[in-house]
Parts: C-alpha cells; sequence; structure tokens
C-alpha cells in the first residue's frame, strides 16, 4: 500500500504531468490537498493510486493496464482507492484495462465528486462507492466494467454499497452480455461509522 510516489505524510503537493509505471504496488499514495493532475499512471503491480487524506483533487489522468501481478481485486487492485477522505474531488479521468475496480472509494469517505470520468474494461466495478457518505457521482461515462464477473452484485459498472446520501445523475452507462449490472445499490451491515 506503499507508493512510488509517496505523499502521505505531505500536504499540498501537486504531482502534473508524470509518467508512473512499473511499481510495486502502488505507483501514488495521496496525501491532505494533493493535486494529481494529467498523469498517466499505468502498468504497477497492484494498483495505480491509494490513500487517503482531504481536498484531494484527481483530475485529467490515465489510470489503465494497473495490477499485472494478480492481487486480489476484491481487497485493493487496479486503477484508485482512497479511504478516509473529505472533500475529495475525481474529475475527467480516463480509467480502463486494469484487473479490479476502476475508481473505489471504501471506508468513511464524505463529500465525494466523480465527474466527467470515461471508466472501462476494468476486471471489476467501475465505480464503487463503499460504506461511505454524501457523494455525487455525475456525467460519467462507464461501460465494459466487471466483464465474466458473475459474483451477486459487483462487477457493476457503478456500484454503491452500505452508503447514505449518494446522488447518480447524468452518467452515460452501458450494460452488455458478459459484463455487470449497470447501476447497482447494496444494503449490507457493516457496523457503525462517523
Amino acid at each position: 500500500q506503499s507508493g512510488a510516489v509517496h505523499g502521505y505524510e505531505g500536504a499540498a503537493w501537486t504531482l502534473r504531468h508524470n509518467e508512473i509505471r512499473f511499481n510495486h504496488g502502488a505507483g501514488i499514495r495521496t496525501g491532505t490537498a494533493m493535486r494529481i493532475v494529467d498523469n498517466h499512471i499505468h502498468s504497477n503491480g497492484q494498483i495505480g493510486l491509494v490513500g487517503s487524506g482531504d481536498n484531494i483533487q484527481i483530475e485529467g489522468n490515465i489510470l489503465s493496464h494497473n495490477n499485472y501481478a494478480g492481487f486480489s481485486s476484491s481487497w485493493e487492485a487496479g486503477g484508485a482507492k482512497l479511504v478516509k477522505t473529505t472533500n475529495l474531488v475525481v474529475r475527467g479521468n480516463c480509467v480502463h484495462d486494469s484487473v479490479g475496480t476502476g475508481l473505489w472509494t471504501d471506508i468513511s469517505n464524505i463529500h465525494s465528486l466523480y465527474e466527467g470520468n470515461r471508466v472501462f474494461a476494468n476486471s471489476s466495478e467501475g465505480i464503487h462507492h463503499e460504506i461511505s457518505y454524501d457523494a455525487v457521482i455525475r456525467d460519467n461515462t462507464v461501460f465494459a466494467n466487471g466483464h465474466g464477473y458473475d459474483s451477486w452484485v459487483y462487477g457493476a459498472q457503478i456500484l454503491i454499497s452500505t452508503s447514505q446520501n449518494v446522488e447518480i445523475y447524468g452518467n452515460h452507462v452501458e450494460v452488455a452480455p458478459d459484463y455487470g449490472d449497470g447501476i447497482v445499490l447494496q444494503q449490507q451491515d457493516r457496523g457503525a461509522g462517523p
């Protein structure tokens, strides 16, 4: 869960116009107020981007072909996974062809915005907001994720799991045979949170 670019202990870093590849396990680990803009983050062993923090901006990046080492996609692998963020903005990224989830917020993320992303051809969910709060998922194009995935509701194009106050609108979602479902809402007993 460490990144080749490890911003976790820092604050207000800007990472722009880089190619981040062939790292293991993550390409980037975020920190508070980090701006990750217009990078090509690909071919990392486990995941392209991972981390936590407040006021993170992830915009205009290409995240592709991550998790070549075959880590469990149900734990943490693929394009990006963020935990315990506040005011996260994920905008205008192209996220594709990773083994795992494309974009994933899991555990106590509050006020997340997914906007204008193109998310396709990832082996698990396209966008997954899990045990978190207050998200807006709008104007994204999400298709061909969850290919060959047949485990209950997982592998959906957009999956909201045990999260409250989530708005989903204006997205272009395509569902085809042998791919995951469209927009799925899942409610489970996952304990208490903030």
